[in-house]
């Protein structure tokens, strides 16, 4: 007996030991992550930023979906860097600088933000050629205290734009007079839907295929094929072809570019029914909000203020409610309703 409870005596230290051992990794390697990256970049010992041409994204929706647009133009004309999967905080970053190489001509960069002053924090580091704000409304308010918070943080980008580069900005968007004003140092590109956007879209038509649609810019009409479904996605592209286009980009480069691109892991994608079609009726959203849950096919809400409503319009001229999928699943009849994720980015 007196053997069993030295035996039990010691494991437990051994699980106490093992804890405590397991604290002091975990806090060396958040040190480690924290400061060799800032320290790195601050000291002489960075020196691996890219001559050539860099763009930077931010914003509260899209980051993602238009980082990986620009880098398919981009990778048409130069050997291109870009942030991988979803490095793009105060650690991500620094680390995504410290990656490039000296055969990179191009780098294309995401910034992604938790709380005031994290884009200034980054974008200190980037000093991009052309910045990008996508939008800004109100996801992951709590570390911004309000909507405004999260607009002063997006455009905290501008700041450290080159003094010879762009402010790509969105003239959709409710804030976008603020980012204006706050980049009048900068010359400036609008995308969006507005007829006074400088790079707009006309003729869309969208599909389960993709879309296309015409784009107009600097007097010039050019036909676009984008493989990625949803109006939301045009307004990315728009996004995209401003950035490149004030990057020096050709026309040739960005229509292929954009042919080339493929959908972000874990966005809208399709899904195929019973027979194997392309379903649109089963095409559903899980839409990244905080608190809110899809049961039976409807979005319950529990303390977020709205949940957008979304929808995607087909070639057929029909609307889909993206949010009511019950009769989309019979219809297609398939008893696995696959759900189609679109974060915010």
């Amino acid at each position: 007996m007196a053997h069993d409870n030295h035996a039990h005596d010691h494991g437990t230290g051994g699980e106490s030991h093992g804890s405590v051992k397991s604290y002091l990794i975990g806090f060396v390697l958040a040190v480690v992550l924290t400061v060799i990256p800032f320290w790195m970049v601050m000291s002489g010992d960075f020196s691996r930023t890219v001559n050539g041409v860099v763009i930077a994204v931010t914003g509260s929706a899209g980051k993602t979906s238009v980082k990986q647009l620009t880098a398919s133009i981009l990778m048409q004309a130069f050997n291109t860097w870009m942030t991988q999967g979803n490095l793009n905080n105060h650690i991500g970053a620094p680390l995504t600088l410290l990656a490039l190489k000296p055969e990179h001509e191009a780098a294309m960069i995401e910034l992604g933000a938790s709380g005031l002053g994290e884009i200034a924090y980054t974008a200190q580091f980037v000093k991009p050629l052309v910045g990008i704000i996508t939008n800004a409304v109100p996801a992951h308010i709590e570390g911004f205290g309000s909507l405004q918070g999260i607009v002063e943080t997006k455009g905290e980008l501008l700041d450290f734009i080159q003094p010879n580069g762009t402010a790509v900005l969105n003239a959709d968007d409710a804030n976008f007079a603020q980012w204006q004003h706050r980049a009048a140092h900068l010359q400036q590109l609008t995308f969006g839907f507005s007829e006074s956007a400088d790079v707009r879209a006309v003729n869309i038509r969208c599909s389960l295929e993709g879309s296309e649609f015409d784009v107009l810019c600097d007097g010039q009409t050019v036909a676009i094929k984008l493989p990625l479904l949803g109006e939301h996605n045009v307004r990315n592209a728009l996004a995209v072809i401003a950035a490149t286009h004030a990057a020096g980009l050709s026309w040739d480069h960005i229509v292929k570019g954009l042919q080339a691109s493929v959908t972000v892991k874990g966005r809208l994608q399709p899904c195929r029914g019973a027979a194997g079609q392309r379903c649109p009726s089963v095409l559903v959203l899980r839409l990244k909000v905080q608190e809110a849950e899809l049961i039976d096919g409807r979005f319950s809400q529990r303390g977020h203020a709205d949940i957008p409503r979304v929808a995607l319009h087909f070639s057929t001229s029909q609307t889909i409610n993206l949010l009511t999928v019950a009769d989309g699943a019979r219809a297609c009849n398939t008893s696995l309703m696959r759900v189609i994720e679109c974060s915010s980015g």
